[in-house]
């Protein structure tokens, strides 16, 4: 798996992708704001609390695989565990 992170003020050679990336983004949610981005190919995460997001996440899955699950929590207690399909969706959670 690949992990790369995207922050709003990065180095000159990662304008292309941020651009392309912020180009995507709009065309669904215009409104979006957002400082950082994170790019993954084959990520499989395990549960954490991102304590840097203070709104919304934007979240889309490209290319051909089965799954693409994102499991997030429903209230506060994490009683509920939401699976959200992002199979070539976007998705603002």
């Amino acid at each position: 798996s690949r992990y790369l992170t995207l922050r709003k003020h990065h180095p000159p050679e990662q304008d292309e992708l941020w651009n392309l990336c912020k180009n995507l983004i709009v065309s669904f949610i215009p409104d979006a704001i957002y400082n950082a981005l994170a790019i993954t190919s084959a990520f499989k995460g395990s549960p954490h609390v991102d304590n840097h997001d203070t709104t919304f996440q934007h979240v889309i899955a490209l290319g051909d695989f089965t799954g693409g699950y994102l499991c997030c929590e429903s209230d506060d207690g994490g009683a509920q565990v939401l699976e959200v399909d992002l199979n070539c969706k976007f998705a603002r959670i």
